[in-house]
């Protein structure tokens, strides 16, 4: 693993990532965005987890053969307006 030569040069560094083009430098700022962003990614699987699993239990067992799992996800991960 290389090492940036100033890879500790600011105290406001918080974590160090080796990216395609060299080191890349997160600052606690950084580490609260990239944190919010995946708990509100994994947080919108739920839902539609949660949504997908509704219109499932909706379901006739006739219609439950015909039902197109991955396409629901991908609506209720859509938003509502995939959904009307």
């Amino acid at each position: 693993m290389k090492r940036s030569k100033n890879a500790h040069s600011s105290s406001d560094i918080r974590s160090l990532l080796e990216g395609p083009d060299g080191w890349i430098k997160l600052t606690r700022a950084d580490l609260e965005q990239i944190t919010a962003a995946v708990a509100a990614h994994v947080q919108s699987c739920f839902d539609a987890e949660e949504a997908v699993e509704a219109q499932i239990a909706a379901l006739s067992d006739a219609d439950l053969a015909g039902f197109a799992v991955r396409a629901a996800f991908d609506a209720a991960m859509a938003g509502p307006a995939a959904e009307s």
